[in-house]
C-alpha cells in the first residue's frame, strides 16, 4: 500500500516570518558576542528590528527557505504473513518492507567553501556559496528511507490458567537523515548529502519479547482466590550512534561542528543492549453485583537492569591529528563506558486501584 504523510503546518508558517524578516537570526562572532552581557538586562534590547547600532553583517545571520518543490511525504509498505495453528498453539512468520520517500528535513546550502585558514570569521563573510548571503538552512522534501523486518512469533493457552506469546524480530533500518530540526541534524557535508546514508539511529537489528499471564489464586479459598500474574521480558540489541570530532575540519562554518573523522561513515558506533523485566500482580474483589475493584502491584525492571540510553558520541584528536576511536566489533564502533551519560529508568513500584461499575 501507499500511504501519504500529514503536512507540517508550523514550519511553512515559521519561513513566511523570516521570508518578510519579521524574524532575523544574528550571529556575532567571539569575543563581541559576549559584549552584549555588559548591557541592561544582559542583552539587546526586545525589538522586531536589529538595533541600528549593532553592525549586521548578513553573512554571519541565518535565514531558513523552504524548496519550491517540496512534495507530501509518503511510504511504500508490503506485508506478507503464513500463520500455523495446531490445537492452542499458532506459529507465525512474517515480513514488512516500508519504503520511505520525500521526507521533510534541512541543510545549509551556503556553507564555506573557499575557507581562509585561521580565519573563520573572514571565511563566512567572503568564502560561501553565495557571498551575499549567510547560512541558509533549506527545507526540502529529499530525503527518505528503508525498512525491512522479519518476524517469527509463537502464541499458545498451555493451560486454562496459563498462556504465553513470544516473538523475535530481525530488522534493519537505513535512511540519510535525522529530524526536520536544525539543532539535531549532523551533516558532515550540506552539499552532498547523499553521503549520510547510513544505518537509522532507529536501526533495532534484534529485538526479543516473551510475555506471559498466570492465575495463580488458589480458589478454594476467598482469601487468595482471583489473583493473576503476568510478566513482559524484553531484550534488545545495541542501536547505532554517531561518531564526531568535535571540531570543523571541513572549515564549513557549521556550528556546533558535526563533522566525522575523516572517512567515517554516519551513524558507525553502535550502543549498549537493552533488557528489562516487567511483572504485575493484580486481584479483582466483587463488592456488590454490578460493582467491581482491581488492585494491582507493578514492578518495571525488575532486576534494577542499568540500560544506557545517551551516548557521548565526540573523539576529538589528539594533538597530532590523530583520533583515537572506541573499540571496535565488526563494522560498529563500541561505546566505551566512560562515554555514557544517562540511562533508562531504574527499578520502578506502581500501587493501583480500579473501580468498575
Amino acid at each position: 500500500g501507499i500511504f501519504v504523510g500529514t503536512p507540517i503546518y508550523a514550519i511553512p508558517f515559521t519561513l513566511e516570518l523570516f521570508k518578510r524578516k519579521q524574524i532575523q537570526v544574528l550571529v556575532v562572532p567571539f569575543p563581541f558576542s559576549i559584549l552584549n552581557f555588559a548591557l541592561p538586562g544582559n542583552g539587546l534590547p526586545e525589538s522586531p528590528k536589529i538595533p541600528d547600532s549593532v553592525n549586521f553583517i548578513p553573512q554571519l545571520s541565518q535565514d531558513l527557505i523552504y524548496d519550491k518543490n517540496v512534495r507530501s511525504s509518503y511510504t511504500q509498505q508490503a506485508n506478507f504473513a503464513v500463520d500455523y495453528t495446531y490445537k492452542k498453539a499458532t506459529l507465525s512468520l512474517s515480513y514488512a518492507f516500508v519504503r520511505g520517500l520525500k521526507f521533510l528535513s534541512n541543510r545549509n546550502i551556503n556553507p564555506v567553501v573557499r575557507p581562509i585558514s585561521g580565519n573563520p570569521v573572514a571565511s563566512s563573510i567572503s568564502g560561501r556559496v553565495d557571498t551575499t548571503q549567510g547560512d541558509l538552512f533549506e527545507f526540502e522534501s529529499a530525503f527518505d528511507s528503508y525498512y525491512n523486518a522479519f518476524t517469527i512469533s509463537y502464541k499458545q493457552k498451555v493451560t486454562g490458567r496459563f498462556n504465553i506469546f513470544t516473538h523475535y524480530t530481525f530488522a534493519k533500518a537505513i535512511d540519510d537523515f535525522v529530524d526536520f530540526r536544525i539543532d539535531v541534524n549532523q551533516i558532515n557535508d550540506s552539499l552532498r548529502p547523499a553521503l549520510e546514508r547510513s544505518l537509522s539511529v532507529q536501526d533495532l537489528r534484534s529485538r526479543f519479547v516473551l510475555s506471559g499471564a498466570m492465575d495463580i489464586g488458589y480458589r478454594k479459598s476467598k482469601l487468595l482466590k482471583d489473583f493473576r500474574l503476568s510478566t513482559i521480558i524484553n531484550a534488545e540489541s545495541g542501536r547505532p550512534y554517531n561518531i564526531t570530532a568535535g571540531a570543523d575540519l571541513n572549515l564549513s562554518g557549521d556550528f556546533p561542528p558535526s563533522d566525522r573523522p575523516l572517512g567515517l561513515g554516519r551513524n558507525t558506533g553502535v550502543s549498549p543492549s537493552f533488557f528489562t523485566i516487567d511483572m504485575r500482580l493484580e486481584r479483582k474483589f466483587t463488592i456488590k453485583e454490578h460493582i467491581q475493584v482491581q488492585g494491582f502491584l507493578e514492578v518495571f525492571n525488575l532486576f534494577n537492569q542499568v540500560n544506557i540510553s545517551e551516548i557521548d558520541g565526540i573523539f576529538p584528536a589528539d594533538a597530532n591529528g590523530n583520533f583515537t576511536l572506541p573499540q571496535k566489533d565488526g563494522s560498529h564502533f563500541v561505546a566505551p563506558p566512560e562515554r555514557f551519560r544517562s540511562a533508562f529508568a531504574p527499578r520502578q513500584l506502581q500501587l493501583g486501584f480500579r473501580v468498575s461499575f
